[in-house]
C-alpha cells in the first residue's frame, strides 16, 4: 500500500522513532517535545559529525513522521498530532514484538498494569500511563505499590518513567536507584517536595515538572545531573 512505501523510504534512525508510537493507543494526542525526549531516552537520537544536538536530531525525524503524514495536527487542539488508525496499525504491525519491554497503559485504571509487574518480573525499559484527549482525569497513587515497583525495576536498565497526572504530593527516596533512568515526567501533579535522591540519576537528561504549582524548590545537588539537557517548569 502507500503507507508502507512511505515507511520503506524513511531513514532507517526514523523508522525506529516511528515504530516506538506503537505503544500509544489509537486517538493519543503526541506533544513534539514530549515525544522528542522520550526518543532520546531510548537511543534512538544521536549526536552526529555536524554537532547538532539530539533535540535538533529528533525535530527532524519529527518532521519527516509529519511531511509523509504519519503524524497530523490534532483538530481543535493546540501543538499536538495524532495518528491515523490505519497509521497506528502500521505502526504495530512494523514494530512486531520490538517493545515487549516497555509498558503503555491507561493512566484512569486500576494499577493492575504495577501488579502484573511485581508477579511478572518483567524487565521493563518504560512505564508510560497515558490519558487520551485534552482533559486529563487525574489517577490515583499508591505509595506502596509504586516502592516496591520501584525497588524491582532499580535491579534493571530501566529508562523511562512517566507519573504525570498521579494525584501525588512526593516521590519515594528509592527513586534514586534508578540509574539508568533517563525520561521522568512528574507534570501536572500535586509535589510539594523533590528527594534529594534524584540527584543520584546520573543518566537523566529530561526532568518535566510542568504544573507542579504546589513545588516551592529544587534539590541543591541537582547541578549534578550533568546529563540533564531539558527542565521544564
Amino acid at each position: 500500500s502507500f503507507l508502507v512505501l512511505c515507511y520503506l523510504d524513511l531513514p532507517a534512525p526514523v523508522k525506529r522513532c516511528f515504530a516506538y508510537l506503537s505503544l500509544f493507543p489509537k486517538s493519543y494526542h503526541f506533544r513534539q517535545e514530549e515525544l522528542i525526549c522520550q526518543w532520546m531516552a531510548h537511543g534512538f537520537l544521536k549526536y552526529n559529525e555536524s554537532g547538532r544536538s539530539m533535540e535538533d536530531v529528533g525535530d527532524e525525524y519529527f518532521g519527516y513522521l509529519i511531511k509523509r503524514s504519519f503524524l497530523q495536527p490534532a483538530f481543535g487542539y493546540h501543538d499536538t498530532f495524532m495518528m491515523h488508525d490505519h497509521v497506528h496499525y502500521l505502526a504495530i504491525y512494523v514494530s512486531e514484538e520490538s517493545y515487549k519491554h516497555h509498558l503503555c497503559y491507561d493512566g484512569r485504571i486500576k494499577d493492575f498494569a504495577l501488579e502484573s509487574i511485581l508477579k511478572h518480573g518483567r524487565s521493563l525499559r518504560t512505564i508510560m500511563p497515558v490519558h487520551l484527549g485534552f482533559e486529563r482525569e487525574r489517577s490515583e497513587f499508591d505509595p506502596d505499590l509504586w516502592e516496591r515497583v520501584i525497588t524491582k525495576l532499580s535491579k534493571h536498565v530501566f529508562q523511562a518513567l512517566s507519573l504525570s497526572h498521579y494525584k501525588i504530593t512526593s516521590l519515594p527516596a528509592s527513586i534514586g536507584g534508578l540509574t539508568h533512568l533517563c525520561y521522568l515526567n512528574v507534570s501536572c501533579t500535586d509535589l510539594k517536595e523533590i528527594p534529594d535522591s534524584i540527584c543520584d540519576l546520573i543518566n537523566l537528561q529530561t526532568l518535566l515538572l510542568i504544573g507542579c504549582r504546589s513545588l516551592t524548590s529544587l534539590p541543591d545537588r541537582l547541578c549534578n545531573l550533568v546529563k540533564l539537557c531539558r527542565l521544564d517548569f
